[in-house]
């Protein structure tokens, strides 16, 4: 049985494997998205920290979709607001965010975008326009559908100096290739109460009503939540940052599949023993009860 299972889980993991893609270095830029995705960001550290509790700087300038400068202060004041760091022109996993976000917020039935709460929307990318945001912001509004809402739903681009202040605040670790421009991101949102305070994040490119709709309860009285736990060992799903198709990351899933290998030659030498100890029990009754016959 063990050498049964242990074939069994082998040729698992040989199938993962063989099935596996890598994302890093293009031999030839694709042609949507290409300048945007980092070749280097093996090095770069691009994730995100969750800085729970930490209160966002009232002084970083951005400019509204209208051209209007606007800080920190106002855009994070007065109501619960969710947060999205991407940039515009990027056609893979910031497009993956954004839709996801639309979905999200449409099935939010008891609160629009403006009354409860707020989303913004930053460009990471410095050289975006107020235009480009003007745009973002009537495709979304417009898949959003619900009348008064534009006011609650801010597009905001910056130059660097703030969009740098924004993400250290918040722990949002991106990486802009110097040579070339090209961005690598990581994927997930905040949510920021009325006082500016980060009280909670969602780390993933994928959101749900629900839980969306409970963190904001929360951060409306200023209530800091959980930390966003994905397990490290278990996430075997890389995300392509330039077309947001997901893939096996080999070693997590080796990884994975040693321990669930391991786990399941435990049990069956468990179970061997435990049958082998019956089945020695019952001999035993049985010569017992042959003596006492004889």
């Amino acid at each position: 049985m063990t050498k049964r299972l242990a074939l069994a889980m082998l040729a698992l993991m040989t199938a993962g494997i063989s099935s596996a893609q890598f994302y890093g270095n293009y031999d030839e830029l694709p042609e949507i998205g290409s300048r945007r995705v980092s070749v280097s960001s093996t090095n770069s550290q691009i994730r995100i920290d969750q800085k729970l509790n930490t209160v966002i700087p009232d002084d970083i300038t951005f400019t509204e979709s209208t051209g209007k400068k606007v800080t920190t202060g106002e855009l994070f004041s007065e109501k619960p607001t969710i947060l999205l760091m991407v940039f515009f022109e990027c056609a893979g996993v910031c497009t993956t965010e954004l839709n996801s976000l639309t979905d999200a917020v449409k099935g939010i039935n008891k609160e629009d975008v403006g009354d409860m709460y707020n989303i913004v929307v930053v460009s990471i990318d410095h050289s975006e326009s107020a235009d480009l945001a003007a745009l973002k912001k009537q495709t979304y509004t417009g898949i959003y559908d619900r009348r008064g809402t534009d006011d609650g739903w801010r597009f905001v681009v910056g130059d660097e100096k703030n969009i740098n202040s924004l993400a250290h605040a918040v722990g949002f670790k991106f990486y802009r290739d110097p040579a070339n421009g090209q961005i690598t991101h990581p994927a997930g949102l905040m949510v920021v109460s009325p006082q500016r305070r980060l009280t909670r994040y969602f780390l993933d490119a994928k959101y749900d009503s629900m839980p969306l709709l409970l963190a904001l309860e929360d951060a409306k009285v200023d209530k800091v939540g959980e930390r966003d736990n994905v397990s490290s060992w278990i996430n075997c799903v890389n995300v392509d940052p330039l077309t947001g198709k997901r893939s096996l990351n080999i070693m997590k899933a080796l990884r994975l599949g040693g321990i669930l290998t391991l786990a399941g030659l435990v049990v069956s030498v468990v179970m061997m023993n435990r049958n082998s100890a019956r089945k020695e029990r019952k001999k035993t009754n049985s010569d017992n009860t042959e003596m006492t016959e004889e």
